[in-house]
Parts: structure tokens; sequence; C-alpha cells
């Protein structure tokens, strides 16, 4: 890693070592005179995890301590009882579809256990059972027992339970209900026939078809939309790695190229000897394939059957597609058409910027391998903080 990555990671460090100090100071557990807090009526009771030391006799006594929140007065439990009761007459105004009965008032400090009379007529989660509702009603009787702390007071009560009135199409659906649960009384029967009336109403039957045709289609379109993304990111991948791999040889060609000429050999003979070297070396499997050489084969073989220099190093250029290659393409092309003298000058000051542009390159290609390496580091410096400080968070919050 280089400097600016182990910045960022004594950064996260920090962080987290910050926030695991504020967590360690977020809440003291003893006032400033000593004192333990206790939790506010209804709110439950916390443990506190002590050391003790005993004057004489040892020292490092873990001690968990149970601490229950404040007691009610008697006085403020009838304040609550009250507020309870006015709680519940509230819910009882008018009761159809289902009960209002809870377990908790006042903001969960008044709990509370129900006693219905007659109790068959709804449900444990205070739904009303429509059936057995009469039409003009039903008169409920309710005992409830209220608790407060060490408190209790029994509020009773009655309230009209009220018959729902249903709506046309609740009355067929209930209907339908009732003429299902005939249907199922019915024994020895394999032969069921669907209503062709019921409350009045005609019903028409038929088989819901569910096809798959639609999701299907639309799963093909998104797999479609997939494979697009899919070939165009690949030929993007394609595109970068062939223009990283130009860069890369440059430096090697401009090189060679430059040794040769200026051991005096011509534009020619240095390309053909350029391309008869590396295809040596690529069918002795020394070297892999290199889509630059592969050019200068593909230009040499040109050469050789007899297309002049100027149109096939011009094709060459745009076979590359590379500024780089374009400029030494026209520095060559200038010394057929001019006959430049200093041609072999031109051409290593030109290797030695390729050379320096490729370290450079290089360096990046480096960081970058850092930087996706530095995902992994933090994800195994979280699991380490993870195990290091949730034991210490769980024992915290218990």
């Amino acid at each position: 890693m280089d400097k600016k990555d182990i910045k960022r990671l004594g950064l996260v460090f920090g962080v987290i070592l910050l926030a695991a100090m504020g967590m360690d100071m977020s809440e003291s557990v003893l006032t400033e005179n000593g004192a333990i807090l206790r939790n506010d009526i209804g709110e439950g009771e916390k443990e506190i995890n002590l050391m003790l030391d005993i004057d004489g006799i040892g020292e490092d006594y873990e001690y968990a301590l149970n601490v229950e929140p404040i007691r009610p007065t008697r006085e403020q439990a009838m304040e609550y009882f009250a507020a309870a009761i006015e709680e519940i007459e509230g819910d009882f105004k008018t009761v159809q579809e289902a009960v209002p009965i809870k377990g908790e008032y006042s903001e969960g400090i008044v709990e509370a256990e129900w006693d219905l009379e007659p109790w068959n007529v709804i449900d444990a989660d205070g739904t009303v059972i429509q059936e057995k509702i009469p039409e003009d009603g039903l008169i409920v009787s309710a005992n409830v027992t209220l608790y407060c702390g060490e408190y209790e007071q029994i509020y009773q009560f009655s309230f009209n339970l009220e018959k729902k009135e249903l709506s046309q199409e609740e009355k067929i659906f209930a209907a339908l209900e009732e003429w299902r649960a005939a249907e199922m009384q019915k024994e020895g029967e394999m032969e069921i026939y669907l209503p062709e009336k019921l409350a009045g109403v005609e019903l028409y039957w038929s088989v819901k078809k569910e096809s798959i045709t639609l999701g299907i289609l639309v799963l093909e379109g998104i797999a479609l939309v997939l494979l697009i993304v899919a070939q165009r990111q690949k030929k993007e991948q394609e595109r970068k790695t062939l223009v990283r791999n130009l860069e890369l040889d440059y430096p090697e060609i401009v090189g060679q190229l430059t040794l040769l000429l200026g051991a005096g050999m011509n534009t020619r003979q240095a390309w053909h000897k350029i391309a008869t070297r590396y295809l040596d070396k690529r069918e002795k499997g020394q070297i892999r394939k290199k889509d630059a050489y592969e050019g200068i084969v593909r230009m040499n073989r040109r050469m050789q059957e007899g297309e002049n220099e100027k149109t096939a190093f011009q094709q060459f250029a745009n076979e590359t597609k590379n500024m780089k290659y374009h400029r030494l393409i026209r520095l060559l092309v200038s010394n057929l058409e001019k006959g430049a003298k200093d041609i072999c000058e031109i051409l290593e000051q030109e290797s030695k910027q390729a050379y320096e542009q490729r370290v450079l390159q290089a360096k990046k290609l480096g960081e970058e391998a850092s930087t996706h390496m530095l995902l992994p580091l933090l994800l195994m410096m979280i699991v380490v903080m993870a195990i290091v400080m949730l034991p210490a968070i769980f024992s915290f919050v218990r």
C-alpha cells in the first residue's frame, strides 16, 4: 500500500476507535455523588455489571446488579388507572368489527387483563364473529383488571356489540361461505355444483387461467437487456485492454526500431527483423500474442507482397488507432519523403520519453491494484473489530 492507502486505513481505525470511546462515555451508570439511576415507571428493569473490592478479603469481584424501575406511589397509581379507564371508554364508543382489547394503557405504565362475557362471540385477537351476533345487537360485560406496580384496580363495564351492516358484496361472500360449509358437510358425494344464484344475485363462474407467458416475456426481456449490457461491457473491457497493451508495447517497439536503424538497416528491413523475431519467439512459446506486434507482422507481410512502405505504414497506424503509433509513423513517413538525417536521434528521444511514460503507467497500475486490495482489507478489519467489540457491546446493552 502507498502512503494514501495507509492514511485512509489510519483514518478508518481512528473513526472506529472514536465511536467505541463514544459508546463507553454515552451513558454514565453512576451520578456524580455515586448514586445509581433507576429507570422511570413502566420502563422495565436494567442490569448493571459492577466490580467489587472487599476490604481484607479480595478484589475484582464481578457483581451483576438488577435494578428495578421506580415504583409508583398510590396517588400516582390512581392517576394512571383513571387515565387508562378514560382511554378504554374512548375505545368502546362503537364496536362492530373488532373489540379494541389492549394489554397496556397510559403509555405502557398500566397493564390490563380482560375477561368478557359471553366469551364465544369474540376471537382472541378481538375480532367479532358476526354470525353469532343477533340483528338487534348484543350486550357484552367486560371485567378488566388493571395493574400499576404493586397496585391493582378492577374496572367493570358493559358495551353494546352491534352487528355490522354488510354491503351487497359482503353478503354474497358470506352466503358463499355458508354454501361452502354446507357442501363440505355432505357425505358420499364426489361432485360439487357451483351455485347459480345467491342473495338474490345471479352468479357466473369460470376457471381462472394462470398464464406464464407474460412472466416469461418479462424475464426474456430482462435477460436480453443484461446480455446487451454485458456484451457492451465486454467490448469496452477489450478496448481498454487493447489500448493498455499497445501503450505497454510501444517503448519496446521504438527501442528495437532505433537500434536496428542505428545499425544501418533501412525501415523496411528493420520492420521485417522485428516481425520475424516476434514470430520466432511466439512459435517457441516464449512470449504471448501481442496486438501491436501482430499489426507489425501484417504490415511486413504486405510490404513483402509488394505494397509500398508509405501505404503499409499508414495502414498499420490506422489499425492501431493510437496517437503514439500515429506519431511514430509520421516520423518514418517524413523520413521516407525528406530523408531526414537525424531520424535515429529523433527515435532515440521518442524511445526515452516512451520508457518514462511506461514507468508512470506501471506506477498507476500498481496504485489501482493497491486500491482494489483496500476493500478486502477494510472488510477484514471490520470483522476483527466486530470480534473484539461485540462482546463488550452486548455486556453494555445487558
